[in-house]
């Protein structure tokens, strides 16, 4: 017998269309036989290069899935060639069903990642969720997907990992969501979470926090020398004074602006939510703008959130600092300043206006305490 030759190939039909998604497969050449064995993994050709997966947040996922299959492959093969006997073609269509059969749905779940409409952080946390599935293990086939499972998925989730209720609730909600996308393409009949209504926990509401007025200025009037630090400490000053999400401000364009009577203003749509939105420039944002040429120094959100760390020590804040924070302080800020909870509501592109109302409670908590501490002094 002539030594088996093993190799990773991707779209051997036609390759025609970027857009399109095509089949990793293991070629096995045995005895001039051929025979292609399915790992499962779908890609585009501009995903692929020389055996590998890559340009995807969840390359080295999808890579690893390949190289099971073909471990799996080459176990065979090296036992014939052990044992001196002939290859069992036959025992490859093993493999290739239960990889088919067992990532049916996660194979589903991880093309509809592909064709959805989002942001490449969100497919991203998509293919954070796929995994968890993964390793999970009993939620693989469609036939998988049922009350008891879900239930079971929950428990695994609380008992496995030291995450917070709010992010097991966010993958609740994302296999929720792909769930309903299969009943809708007549994959399964029913979402099991129609019968678990109320009863995943979003978690306890985490603290909002947010900077006072005199805190903002230690971060305008911080000395720093370092240039990822100003750079950060720069962004973070914009942030403040528009209400932008980190997402809203990567993309930001001058040129999307009107500058009338004075003012730039703009109407547009949130990257993350597709809600419209109100924006006006103010002048410490402008001195932003004015200070890089109209284009804003941004970097990726993970370096972002770590220069904000030195930040943070560099103003003596204690509070911890992160681009959310300056969001929720500008909706602070604008609602102490007296602006309608309707039109703050409007500048954060907010869905509803109960999502406004958690810093209007929390300003009134402040003003509670504050009268409890001249209660106390009159005492």
């Amino acid at each position: 017998m002539n030594v088996p030759t093993i190799a990773v190939v991707q779209g051997r039909r036609n390759k025609n269309n970027d857009s399109e998604l095509y089949a990793v497969e293991i070629r096995l050449t045995a005895d001039r036989k051929v025979k292609y064995v399915s790992t499962g993994v779908k890609v585009k050709s501009s995903e692929w290069r020389e055996g590998y997966i890559v340009n995807r947040f969840d390359s080295a996922i999808l890579n690893e899935r390949v190289s099971v299959v073909r471990r799996a492959i080459e176990e065979l093969v090296n036992d014939s060639i052990a044992e001196h006997t002939t290859l069992d073609l036959s025992k490859l269509k093993l493999i290739s069903n239960i990889e088919t059969e067992a990532d049916s749905f996660i194979t589903f779940v991880e093309e509809r990642a592909q064709k959805r409409a989002v942001r490449e952080s969100t497919r991203g946390r998509y293919s954070v969720f796929v995994n968890k599935l993964r390793i999970y293990g009993k939620i693989r086939s469609f036939s998988d997907l049922t009350v008891a499972n879900v239930k079971d998925f929950d428990s695994w989730l609380h008992g496995s990992f030291k995450i917070r209720q709010g992010t097991i609730y966010n993958y609740h909600k994302y296999l929720k969501l792909f769930i309903n996308e299969a009943v809708a393409l007549d994959k399964i009949a029913a979402n099991p979470y129609n019968k678990l209504r109320g009863t995943i926990s979003r978690g306890d509401k985490e603290v909002i926090e947010y900077l006072t007025y005199k805190e903002m200025q230690q971060v305008e009037n911080a000395c720093i020398t370092n240039t990822m630090t100003e750079h950060a400490r720069d962004l973070f000053v914009f942030q403040m004074y528009t209400g932008l999400s980190y997402s809203d401000m990567a993309t930001f364009d001058i040129s999307a602006y009107i500058f009338e009577d004075g003012r730039y203003v703009k109407t547009d749509t949130r990257v993350k939510s597709g809600v419209k939105y109100v924006s006006q420039l103010l002048p410490p944002a402008l001195r932003v703008l004015q200070k890089y040429k109209n284009h804003l120094p941004i970097m990726c959100n993970a370096d972002y959130n770590r220069a904000l760390k030195t930040v943070q020590a560099c103003a003596g804040i204690t509070k911890n600092m992160h681009s959310h924070l300056a969001r929720s302080t500008f909706a602070t800020f604008m609602l102490s300043e007296g602006c309608s909870i309707q039109n703050v509501s409007r500048m954060l592109g907010h869905t509803n206006l109960k999502q406004t109302l958690k810093y209007a409670e929390i300003l009134e908590k402040d003003v509670r305490s504050d009268y409890d501490m001249i209660a106390d002094k009159l005492k």
